[in-house]
């Protein structure tokens, strides 16, 4: 969904993150860290270090914490 990509072109680096769905599939994240506008690949730190790179347009939930 091309809205995420928008979204997530206003987020800061190291913006707080609880979970995204991709594909229908839950990835529990912890911070967004950039958006490569040009190839549509969203990254994101998981809370024990790992890397989860995505394409924004498949993504359908963004979860942020209250």
């Amino acid at each position: 969904m091309e809205v995420f990509c928008g979204l997530l072109a206003t987020l800061p680096p190291n913006y707080r993150v609880n979970e995204i769905v991709v594909d229908g599939f839950n990835e529990d994240v912890f911070r967004f860290i950039n958006l490569e506008e040009d190839t549509h690949l969203a990254y994101f730190r998981e809370e024990d270090g790992g890397l989860v790179v995505g394409d924004c347009r498949r993504i359908s939930l963004v979860d942020f914490p209250a």
